[in-house]
C-alpha cells in the first residue's frame, strides 16, 4: 500500500472527507505494485485541496486509484470540482476499493 508523504490529506476508511481544490495536475510516481511486489510507474492526479471538512488548508490531495480518477475526470472537465465542496467516503475491499462522491 502507499502511503501518503506527510502533508497530504487522507482518506480514512469509511468516514467521509469534504474538501474544496483550486487547481490539479498529473504526477508520475513509482510505487511497489502491491499484487507481484514489484516497483511501477503509475500516473497520480494530485488535487490542491484549500478546505479541508470545513477548515481553511494549503495541502495536496493524491489520487491513486484509477476507479476514483474516472469518477472526479467529469467534474474536473465541467468545472464544478473546483466551485463546489466534494465529499469523498472510501470503502476499502482489498483490491478492490469503492469510492462515493458527492458534489454539495
Amino acid at each position: 500500500m502507499v502511503m501518503p508523504k506527510p502533508g497530504f490529506i487522507k482518506l480514512e476508511p469509511e468516514t467521509t472527507k469534504r474538501l474544496r481544490f483550486d487547481k490539479w495536475w498529473r504526477e508520475d510516481r513509482t510505487i511497489i505494485d502491491p499484487k507481484s511486489r514489484q516497483p511501477k510507474t503509475v500516473e497520480v492526479m494530485v488535487f490542491h485541496a484549500i478546505e479541508e471538512d470545513g477548515k481553511p488548508v494549503d495541502l495536496p490531495f493524491s489520487v491513486l486509484s484509477y476507479k476514483l480518477q474516472q469518477t472526479l475526470a467529469p467534474l474536473i472537465n465541467t468545472g464544478a470540482l473546483f466551485t463546489r465542496v466534494v465529499s469523498i467516503t472510501w470503502y476499502p475491499r482489498d483490491y478492490a476499493a469503492e469510492y462515493a462522491v458527492a458534489l454539495e
